[in-house]
């Protein structure tokens, strides 16, 4: 009987023969003799054994293939590495490392092979540039995409940015050293068609919003300036200047527009005779705020007896917004000589009286009081006056109006005045 896979012949038990009895060479010492000597031989080649199994060996050292090829392979699977290989005995080795494939050459230089799913290229290559990507250099610059009509983003640490002159200076772009966060800084779409200030929303949109107008806010050199004029009562809040706030003498009459400075703006007990310039406070100015005048043109009045009903009227005061008391005085002009003079005859007296209307109403006689027959007068010509809107005179506030009335009883008399003024003033 010969085996399966090395054909040697076996004895038969029970039949086949002892030596000297079975034909030589056929006893079972002989077949025995010589299946030892073919299983001594053996090498699992083929009719020299059965092949070994995967599960039939226990590889526990470097196996030497003695300058062969192993062949037939479908692949080689690699454990990798937690460092570098680094011993003598692992030049020319191919390996794992860092999830990568590395060599390592027979000078002991550990080369990688691929990087990220890609084949790491010569130096002057890019690792990973496959088509479509693309890196081009043409004209004095690189062009680099991602596709074919897409351009690639770049990630990199600081840039530096040079003039195109062969020594030139450079413009360093570096981020924050202890960024809290990741941002995208977004430029405007486009330049603004006059000078503006850029400003950056919370998303990182860069924005050219204010206007540097030259007129609420200018550029000198490396300094924003508000231009002279350039704040007014609508840029200032309400309360927001304050006496504390504005330097001793820093603001004067030229530096406050007509009709900005209102009592909404000025806060109670704000303004004190030591914040008032001298000569600041003008006639006009006390005008605005219920005081008002009227020269009276000098005149001789002759020969207008009250009998005719031609008397002499002055000059109209007119006061608007009445809701208090107001005094009514004669007095004189600063740069006049105020005179009053009456030479009446026959004994009889000239009569003067304070007209007054409201609201466009009736002229109504307030006072009357006569001049005696001659003489000249001062201030005492008039007694001052304190008057107040009727309320059956209409709306109140209320529009009032005043003027002197003066007639004399007899037409051959003589009524002078030169160098006055009529004033009235809301208390």
């Amino acid at each position: 009987m010969a085996t399966a896979n090395m054909g040697m012949v076996l004895p038969i038990p029970g039949v086949t023969q002892a030596l000297g009895i079975a034909l030589p060479g056929e006893s079972w010492m002989e077949l025995q003799n010589a299946a030892a000597l073919v299983l001594d031989a053996h090498n699992h080649t083929s009719g020299m054994g059965a092949p070994l199994p995967a599960a039939a060996m226990n590889i526990d050292a470097d196996v030497d293939w003695h300058g062969f090829n192993i062949i037939g392979l479908r692949s080689t699977r690699y454990t990798a590495q937690a460092a570098p290989l680094s011993l003598a005995a692992d030049v020319g080795a191919v390996y794992v490392y860092g999830n990568e494939l590395w060599y390592r050459d027979f000078a002991g230089d550990n080369v990688q092979i691929t990087d990220n799913g890609s084949v790491v290229g010569p130096p002057g290559s890019i690792t990973g540039l496959v088509p479509p990507a693309s890196a081009v250099y043409a004209a004095g610059a690189f062009t680099w995409k991602s596709d074919v009509a897409a351009y690639a983003s770049m990630i990199n640490g600081s840039v530096r940015i040079y003039d195109q002159v062969g020594a030139g200076k450079y413009a360093q772009i570096t981020a924050a050293p202890a960024a809290g966060v990741d941002y995208t800084l977004t430029l405007p779409p486009a330049p603004p068609s006059v000078t503006r200030i850029i400003t950056m929303d919370a998303g990182g949109a860069l924005t050219a919003k204010y206007n540097v107008d030259e007129a609420t806010i200018s550029v000198a050199g490396n300094t924003f300036h508000v231009p002279t004029s350039g704040i007014g009562s609508l840029q200032i809040a309400s309360s927001a200047v304050i006496e504390s706030k504005i330097a001793a003498l820093n603001v004067t009459t030229g530096k406050i527009a007509d009709l900005n400075v209102t009592t909404g703006k000025i806060a109670n007990s704000g303004v004190t005779t030591a914040k008032i310039a001298d000569l600041n406070v003008t006639r006009a100015k006390l005008e605005a705020l219920g005081q008002v005048s009227c020269d009276i043109t000098s005149f001789v009045l002759q020969n207008t007896p009250v009998s005719t009903d031609v008397p002499f009227d002055s000059g109209t005061l007119v006061l608007t917004g009445v809701n208090r008391p107001v005094l009514v005085m004669l007095t004189g002009k600063m740069a006049s000589s105020y005179s009053v003079s009456f030479n009446g005859t026959g004994g009889l007296a000239a009569i003067v009286s304070l007209m007054r209307r409201q609201n466009a109403g009736s002229w109504v006689s307030m006072m009357s009081w006569n001049v005696p027959v001659t003489g000249s007068y001062g201030t005492s010509v008039m007694p001052v006056f304190f008057d107040y809107p009727t309320y059956g005179g209409g709306t109140i506030p209320a529009t009032m109006e005043w003027k002197l009335r003066v007639g004399m009883l007899d037409g051959s008399s003589t009524f002078i005045i030169s160098g006055a003024r009529m004033v009235a003033y809301q208390l």
